[in-house]
């Protein structure tokens, strides 16, 4: 957050207000446009393919974030 006064439009999330140029991704920084997808964690805000690899369980195949569906065997998560 830039800490400037917002006049016009304004991004509002939990109790956080933003510019939205400023509505940007904790990890990466990159804006997050009106049209997308975001996560919440902690008061933070993320793009989903941050949020996905720094929080998302993962596949023990590949090691990959799950995203979508997951098969369960053994208390291991796979993709389909």
């Amino acid at each position: 957050m830039c800490g400037e006064p917002i006049i016009g439009r304004v991004f509002a999330v939990s109790d956080k207000k933003y510019h939205p140029g400023c509505f940007q991704c904790a990890h990466c920084h990159r804006q997050i446009l009106e049209s997308e997808e975001f996560m919440e964690e902690k008061g933070d805000v993320y793009c989903q393919d941050c949020f996905y690899d720094m929080f998302g369980e993962r596949c023990f195949g590949c090691k990959q974030p799950i995203v979508d569906k997951c098969i369960r065997f053994q208390d291991r998560a796979y993709h389909p």
